[in-house]
């Protein structure tokens, strides 16, 4: 059904966007964190929590995409639809985006929060990726998401999440950000609170200013350059970088400093020998391409097993050019500079046979409100088969079931 107005949700581990379908940015886009004081009112909201000077902060979600407490997030809705929608929740039917491979018990959990407690008329969730996929035209992508807490990569094929092919690493934002704090020597306490507000700050205006991701392996370039090997450098490794610190001091860093962070997003083992380096992101990318094309043809091929997608006969050369033709690049940490042109040069690498081609919006507005407007989109659309909006009744009645 067509809504003319609904809520949509979008609850990440680093933010939670919230608005109306009927309008093109949200109402809101809050931490999804809380502190807890000693008279036990958590306290939500960007201001009050920059503002703040104690108190440990706690998230409401793991990195999964999971809620850690199922009665806060109750209260953080509560607060979202009193001081930031102004309208009771009763009044509208809720689109919420949720992780591609959420557990059954939890969106079960999912349902029982907005249709029995917080009386929603009516719900839907919806995939995150599958939302920006679509919303874009697209019934094909590998989603590539580097986001705050975790890398996740989603391949879409044919309107359907290839479950077995969704592949995460840790090695993400707050990855870089622990590695600043460490080559600046920026850490006076060890309090969440004082580590999640230096995130929200001049760390991201540092990460977007002086970081610089090398367009091939850094290792690479430093080993043909100290052989001689090569006339051409494809990167200046000669020069200095300015930032001003917190309005106090300036730093200087080398361009060497500058690409060393940010390469081991792509390469783990530059910062301890005990991380993998095919942990890194385009490996990862690399290994849920064939993931997904192996469970394809082999679902296909099965004789018990229905076709997993609507791809009867599809070859996994087929699902690797329709993938590499459709990669689309979401999350904040993926406007670092360059990351999209290392993530291309990496996989043409691994895939030379291929054309590749990708989409990400340019605006880290853009990037971050992503999948909260592909479920705007979602509810605009009049009848699809890939979602479905429910009822409190229809939902009691499948529990009977």
């Amino acid at each position: 059904m067509a809504l003319e107005k609904a809520v949509v949700l979008h609850f990440g581990k680093h933010s939670t966007v919230a608005g109306f379908s009927n309008r093109d940015l949200p109402q809101c886009v809050l931490p999804s964190a809380y502190l807890m004081p000693d008279d036990g009112e958590p306290v939500y909201g960007l201001y009050e929590l920059m503002q703040a000077k104690e108190y440990d902060i706690y998230t409401l979600f793991d990195n999964r995409g999971v809620p850690t407490d199922w009665d806060m997030l109750e209260r953080f809705c509560r607060w979202i639809y009193a001081t930031q929608l102004r309208v009771g929740p009763e009044e509208l039917p809720v689109c919420i985006t949720v992780p591609p491979d959420l557990s059954a018990t939890v969106r079960s959990q999912f349902h029982e929060l907005m249709l029995c407690k917080l009386r929603v008329p009516v719900l839907q969730l919806i995939s995150e990726p599958l939302a920006v996929t679509l919303s874009l035209g697209r019934s094909t992508a590998l989603v590539v998401d580097v986001g705050a807490s975790k890398v996740t990569v989603t391949p879409i094929v044919d309107g359907s999440v290839v479950k077995t092919g969704i592949l995460r690493s840790r090695y993400a934002g707050d990855f870089l950000d622990f590695q600043l704090m460490k080559a600046l020597d920026d850490r006076p306490d060890g309090t969440s609170l004082y580590h999640w507000q230096q995130s929200r700050t001049w760390m991201r205006d540092f990460k977007n200013t002086m970081l610089q991701v090398s367009l091939m392996r850094l290792s690479e370039v430093e080993k043909q350059l100290q052989k001689q090997s090569i006339s051409f450098i494809p990167i200046p490794l000669e020069g200095r970088k300015h930032f001003l610190f917190k309005r106090q001091k300036t730093i200087t860093w080398d361009l060497k400093q500058c690409y060393r962070i940010p390469e081991s997003l792509f390469d783990p083992s530059t910062v301890s020998p005990e991380f993998e380096s095919s942990d890194g992101l385009s490996d990862l990318v690399g290994k849920a391409i064939k993931k997904c094309a192996a469970s394809i043809t082999s679902s296909n091929g099965s004789a018990s097993q229905p076709a997993a997608i609507g791809v009867p006969s599809a070859t996994p050369e087929q699902i690797h050019a329709a993938l590499l033709t459709n990669v689309v690049i979401i999350g904040g940490t993926s406007l670092l500079q360059g990351l999209e042109q290392r993530l291309v040069n990496d996989l043409s690498l691994q895939f030379p046979q291929y054309k590749l081609s990708t989409y990400a919006t340019p605006a880290h507005v853009d990037r971050q409100l992503q999948s909260w407007q592909g479920g705007v989109n979602m509810c605009h659309l009049p009848d699809w088969k890939l979602g479905s909006w429910v009822t409190k009744q229809e939902y009691l009645e499948s529990l009977d079931k």
